[in-house]
Formats: C-alpha cells, sequence, structure tokens
C-alpha cells in the first residue's frame, strides 16, 4: 500500500484456521474493493495448525492488503491484541475475532462513514452489531444478541489511553 490506510482489521488467531479462511473469504474481497484504504492484520499466536499456509495462499490472492505476524508461542489474547495494535497503520483499528462475519458491503459502509463522519479528532466510533447462529436442521436463523436498531452509530472524541482501558457492548473503532 502506498498511502495510509483509513481502517486496518485486525485479526489475532489461534489455533482456529477454518474460521479464519472463513472470514477471509468474508473480507478480502470487500477490501480489495476499497482500492488502498484499508489493509488487513492477522497476528497468529503460535498456532499449531495450518494458519500460516492459509495466511500466505490470501495474501497471494490479495497482494498488498494483508500484514502478518507470527508470535513464536503464545502470549495469550491480551498481549497478541497489543502486538496486533502495533501493527496497525489505519486511521482506526476494527477488531474482529477470527470467527467474525461482516455483511456484505460491511466493510465499503464502515469506511463511508468514516470518510463522512470523522472529519475532526474522533478517538472513538461505536456501532451496533448482531450476533446469531444457523439451526443446523432448519437453517433458521435465530439471534441471540443485537444492537442495530437500538444502536445508531456513536462517535466519541476520547482520548486513546483511555479507550483501552474502557470496555464497549458494541463494536468499536478506535
Amino acid at each position: 500500500m502506498s498511502n495510509k490506510p483509513v481502517l486496518s482489521i485486525a485479526i489475532p488467531t489461534y489455533n482456529r484456521v477454518s474460521f479464519l479462511e472463513k472470514l477471509l473469504d468474508n473480507i478480502l474481497p470487500q477490501a480489495q474493493k476499497a482500492n488502498g484504504t484499508v489493509e488487513v492484520c492477522i497476528s497468529n499466536n503460535g498456532s499449531s495448525d495450518n494458519t500460516r499456509e492459509i495466511v500466505k495462499f490470501f495474501q497471494n490472492k490479495y497482494p498488498g492488503i494483508i500484514k502478518y505476524n507470527e508470535n513464536k508461542e503464545n502470549l495469550g489474547i491480551n498481549r497478541n491484541i497489543l502486538k496486533i495494535m502495533d501493527m496497525a497503520e489505519g486511521d482506526f483499528v476494527w477488531l474482529l475475532g477470527d470467527d467474525d462475519i461482516v455483511v456484505n458491503n460491511g466493510v465499503e459502509r464502515v469506511i463511508t462513514f468514516i470518510q463522512n463522519f470523522c472529519k475532526v479528532n474522533i478517538g472513538l466510533i461505536t456501532l451496533g452489531h448482531e450476533a446469531y447462529f444457523f439451526d443446523s436442521k432448519t437453517q433458521k436463523k435465530t439471534v441471540y444478541f443485537e444492537t442495530v436498531e437500538k444502536a445508531k452509530p456513536k462517535i466519541y472524541k476520547i482520548n486513546k489511553e483511555d479507550i483501552v482501558r474502557l470496555r464497549y457492548p458494541v463494536n468499536t473503532f478506535i
């Protein structure tokens, strides 16, 4: 990437290559459409599965989008998240679990939101989200937690150091 990205999607992972592969299949085409405004940072926390090979496959398929770190040993989730935050160069960081999925055009919608509403010194954005599962027999979607309709996007002016100490029940971009 020649320019600083607007958004860094940060994905810590450990021994969950099948989930990671689904997530990368989901977000990388969206990130590619963003024309250099998105980078995807992956920090492998010492996995013993084939995470490295899957990431290399996606790096070849989507050149210039993925930054990859591999810890020699498992640092624990907190230190791995700090490691991935250090990798991120975007104006905002979106932390995703390796088992998350982003809705179609979700990355584009986030970039558009940031570009339209974050022209001042913003520290934190919260967005609503939905958590669900599919019944394996009926394929019926069951929502067990959602804030999509209840919580409209909010923007906060807050110091970066204060953000790290806070917890939010919705997706946040730092």
